[in-house]
This record gives structure tokens, C-alpha cells and sequence, in this order.
């Protein structure tokens, strides 16, 4: 018997041979009161709370996107007000708005691809002296093998996001580019 202040209760442990009998067994306990726990509901409740961590991780996640979006979207806007001259020459010279957005837009996901595969390398980089600086000073992690990636799957999915949202925060730049006379 336990005591807490203001609370008093016992816990017991009950072992099913028969794992088919096993809700039956958690029936008639609950019908005498008790409240059961078993392996399931523990990894329900983990999983619900992982599913928290989650939606957390999440949302952290599209707040740094957003912000990314943002910063690279005003130094387009920035890139454009620095350059309106340079647009309108190409537009009195006969140039189309879409081909002014094509080459924008192209132009934002090159730069994009290439700090993507500058973050993919530098952080395959630090990772390895992080892993070897941090088993240096802490001894109980030395058996864990840290591994840097070399999946080109990776690398190419890190090309393709940061292209992708540098392409997309250049959309409206462009559009204003283009329509610059």
C-alpha cells in the first residue's frame, strides 16, 4: 500500500497466459473497479504524445519556411528595385513578360540549388567533426556510430526544396519585374 497525500491506492500486476483471453480479463478487472493498464494503452498514451511532439516539430518547422519564404522573397524584391532600369531595357528591346518571369524565377532556383548543395556538404561537414568532437568529451556515447550521409537521394531532395521555395518566394518579384516600363 502506498501513500500520497490525500490519495491512497494499490497497485497490482496481473499476468494472462493466454493473450486471446486478454480482453476479457481487462473487462472483468475494470468491472471491479480497477483501473488497467496494459502494453497497448501505455503505447496509445506514447503515441499520442509523440503525435504532439510532432504537430510541434511541425509547426516550428513551417515557421522557419515562412521565414525563410519571406527573407529570400524581399531580397527578390530588393534584386528588382536594384535593377528596374536593367527590366525596362530588356522590355523596350522587345523581351516578353513571361520570358522576364521564366529567367527570374530560373534564375532564383539556380542560386537556390546551389545554397542547397553548399548546406547539404557544410552540413554533412559539421555533423562529422560534431560527432567526433562530442564522443571526445563524452565517453558514454563513443559506442554509438554516427554515419554522414552520402545518399544522393538526399542531396538531390535538398537541391529540390531549396529550389522549389526559391523559386516560389520569386513568383511576385518577377511578376513585378515583368511589369516594370
Amino acid at each position: 500500500l502506498r501513500r500520497k497525500t490525500g490519495y491512497q491506492y494499490i497497485q497490482i500486476y496481473a499476468k494472462v497466459k493466454d493473450t486471446k483471453k486478454l480482453p476479457q480479463t481487462v473487462e472483468k478487472l475494470k468491472e471491479l473497479g480497477l483501473q488497467v493498464e496494459s502494453d497497448e494503452g501505455i503505447a496509445k498514451q506514447a503515441n499520442s504524445v509523440m503525435q504532439i511532439i510532432d504537430s510541434f516539430s511541425a509547426a516550428i518547422v513551417g515557421m522557419f519556411l515562412l521565414l525563410t519564404v519571406v527573407s529570400i522573397f524581399n531580397s527578390n524584391l530588393n534584386i528588382v528595385y536594384n535593377m528596374s532600369h536593367r527590366f525596362s531595357l530588356t522590355r523596350i528591346l522587345g523581351v516578353t513578360k513571361l520570358r522576364i518571369m521564366i529567367v527570374f524565377i530560373a534564375q532564383a532556383a539556380l542560386v537556390g540549388a546551389i545554397y542547397g548543395a553548399l548546406g547539404y556538404y557544410a552540413g554533412n561537414y559539421l555533423f562529422k567533426y560534431a560527432a567526433d568532437y562530442l564522443v571526445r568529451y563524452l565517453p558514454d556515447i563513443a559506442g554509438i556510430n554516427f554515419v554522414v550521409s552520402t545518399d544522393s537521394k538526399i542531396l538531390l531532395m535538398s537541391l529540390s526544396i531549396s529550389a522549389g521555395v526559391s523559386a516560389v518566394s520569386a513568383l511576385i518579384p518577377a511578376f513585378f519585374a515583368s511589369n516594370i516600363n
